[in-house]
């Protein structure tokens, strides 16, 4: 077996990392971490080894041994965007999206009593809301997109105007924040989950997920119809306010996003009261005694960590040059859409190279001041 002799790090990551084809007839190429999912065999993604390497990879970057130029100052200038700076640059412009949203939701543009054709409701902070948007929609996370995609459908519909308090697109951008509040507490990336110590971080999300999949969800269900009259009772009792808002220089919020947040608001307690209960329900299940700190909770539940853990790193660690948003965006229109086109047309140009160059140029310098500040964290 491999990994009955001693290997080093670049052997492991070579093992891990390196494509070959699906078959002898196919130009489809996959590698080893990419049969590392749910239905592969836990002694292999539960291995140590490959654990370890991972960790590695994330928090150090590819081994030097696995470039032929490895000593170049270039080559330590790409390294220092390993994948946990490259996640922690994504994570900072979601959250300056959400930044936006929230700002958005809480003081959005006065409705005009007379209609206008021309875009002086869409100001710098509309357009950024946009273009992190589209941005964000350029990396593969499926579930976590929809609300992305929602967002910017519904300004880019709304044009020439915005979607305004009181409508239905503004509902259900409403819906789109209540989302991304809840989200960035998901094992999915970006979160604030992997910049922490990941083995203690996403195995203790994923067994409060468990517990609210197992426990709270069919105790929410079964609540379920006086919930949605409780519901629309408290619409019906915040139909007005009581108070005049202090003056400022932003139109009062809406009532719509007043509901939304005391919503959320009874939701966030009502998800921490939940915690408190699956600890007391499913804590004598807990065993610090686990060789690993993967498994505290549960063989199952650390592997769904560990999955968890390799899509992030596979997100950030596969491309050589990997964009965050908003560089991403960026990558598309530059790089990545011309390269498709000129491809379907027979041109064969040199996009690689120029991919690395905006690579050094937009990434590298952010990188660099991402990797001074997070030198504290473990």
């Amino acid at each position: 077996m491999f990994l009955d002799r001693y290997r080093t790090t670049a052997e492991i990551e070579r093992v891990l990392w390196t494509p070959f084809p699906v078959d002898n007839t196919s130009s489809r190429t996959v590698c080893v971490v990419d049969l590392l999912n749910d239905n592969c065999p836990s002694q292999l993604i539960c291995h140590e080894v490959v654990m370890l390497s991972l960790t590695n990879l994330w928090k150090h970057g590819p081994a030097r041994e696995n470039f032929a130029r490895a000593t170049g100052l270039s080559h330590r200038y790409d390294t220092v965007c390993t994948p946990r700076i490259l996640h922690a640059m994504d994570l900072s412009a979601h959250l300056a999206y959400f930044g936006l949203l929230v700002s958005y939701v809480m003081h959005p543009p006065s409705q005009p009593v007379i209609s206008h054709d021309g875009l002086e409701h869409v100001g710098p902070r509309e357009i950024l809301l946009m273009l992190l948007a589209a941005s964000a929609l350029t990396r593969p996370r499926l579930l976590f997109n929809i609300p992305f995609a929602i967002t910017l459908l519904l300004f880019l519909a709304s044009l020439p105007a915005v979607p305004f308090a009181g409508t239905f697109s503004f509902s259900v951008l409403l819906l789109c924040f209540a989302f991304h509040a809840f989200q960035l507490h998901f094992p999915g990336v970006p979160s604030p989950l992997f910049l922490l110590t990941v083995h203690h971080s996403l195995p203790f999300g994923g067994f409060l997920a468990s517990g609210f999949v197992n426990i709270v969800y069919p105790l929410l269900l079964y609540f379920a119809p006086i919930g949605f009259l409780a519901t629309y009772w408290l619409s019906l009792a915040l139909a007005d306010t009581f108070f005049m808002p202090p003056s400022s220089h932003f139109s009062p919020t809406p009532i719509e996003t007043r509901t939304t947040v005391l919503m959320m608001f009874f939701a966030m307690c009502f998800a921490v009261f939940c915690s408190l209960f699956i600890f007391v329900v499913q804590g004598r299940a807990l065993d610090d005694n686990k060789v690993t700190p993967w498994d505290i909770y549960s063989p199952r539940i650390g592997r769904d960590a560990r999955v968890s853990f390799l899509r992030a790193t596979i997100a950030y660690g596969r491309a050589p040059y990997t964009f965050p948003a908003p560089f991403s965006l960026l990558q598309m229109v530059l790089v990545t859409g011309p390269s498709f086109v000129l491809g379907r047309l027979g041109f064969r140009l040199p996009f690689a190279r120029a991919e690395r160059l905006l690579w050094r140029i937009l990434v590298g310098p952010v990188g660099l001041l991402f990797a001074l500040v997070m030198l504290p964290l473990p």
